[in-house]
Order: structure tokens, then C-alpha cells, then sequence
């Protein structure tokens, strides 16, 4: 019966061991519950932030490109306008070229009918 007795409370004793084993797994995968819990939460604040990012960063690049458009469209129309001013220059250039060549014109014909009045007044006075 004593052997009895002292086999039992071994195992009384085994069994309170594997309990408080058991509990101390327990709350070993309880606080390894809670991590990762927590590192889940993390990880979901640190998507939230690259989405926000990744927002920011489509705005700034959709920014960017109607102020380039803006530019280009802006740059286009300048340059429209400098070929137009150019051809207008043209324009005035091959007017006041042909003004010039009448010019000569009438400054040669003026020329020789100086000359023709100079040599018909020597006539003149030769009479």
C-alpha cells in the first residue's frame, strides 16, 4: 500500500508538473499570440503608409504631367507665333527689297533725265 502511495504521488506530482508545463506553453503561445498580433497590426499601418505614398506619388506624377503638357502646349504656341512673326518679316523684307529696287530704279531714270536736261542745256548755250 505505501508503494502505492508513493507510485501516486509521483504521479500526483508528474501530473502537477506537466500542468504547470502546460500552462507555461499556454502562455508562451498567448504572448506569442499577442506578438504577432501586434506585428500584424504594424505591418498593416506600414501598408496604409505606402498606399498613402503610392496616392501622393500618382498625384504629383499626374501633376507633373499636365504642367508638362501645359508647357508643351504653351512652347507650341510660341513657336507658332515666332514662324508667323518670321514669315510677316519675310514678308516685309521681300517689300522693302522691292521698294528698294524701284528706288533704284527711279533714282537711275531720275539720273539720266538729269543728265539728258544738263546735256540739252550745254546744247542750248552752244546755240
Amino acid at each position: 500500500l505505501m508503494q502505492q502511495i508513493e507510485q501516486l504521488t509521483q504521479e500526483k506530482a508528474s501530473w502537477q508538473q506537466d500542468k504547470a508545463n502546460w500552462q507555461q506553453d499556454k502562455a508562451t503561445l498567448q504572448q506569442d499570440k499577442a506578438t504577432l498580433q501586434q506585428q500584424k497590426a504594424t505591418l498593416q499601418q506600414q501598408k496604409a503608409t505606402l498606399q498613402q505614398q503610392k496616392s501622393n506619388l500618382q498625384a504629383e506624377k499626374e501633376n507633373e504631367s499636365r504642367e508638362m503638357n501645359r508647357q508643351i502646349g504653351s512652347l507650341q504656341q510660341d513657336t507658332g507665333e515666332q514662324r508667323r512673326e518670321i514669315e510677316h518679316l519675310t514678308a516685309e523684307k521681300e517689300t522693302l527689297q522691292q521698294e528698294k529696287e524701284a528706288a533704284q530704279q527711279n533714282a537711275s531714270q531720275l539720273e539720266s533725265l538729269l543728265t539728258n536736261a544738263e546735256a540739252t542745256i550745254v546744247a542750248g548755250r552752244q546755240w
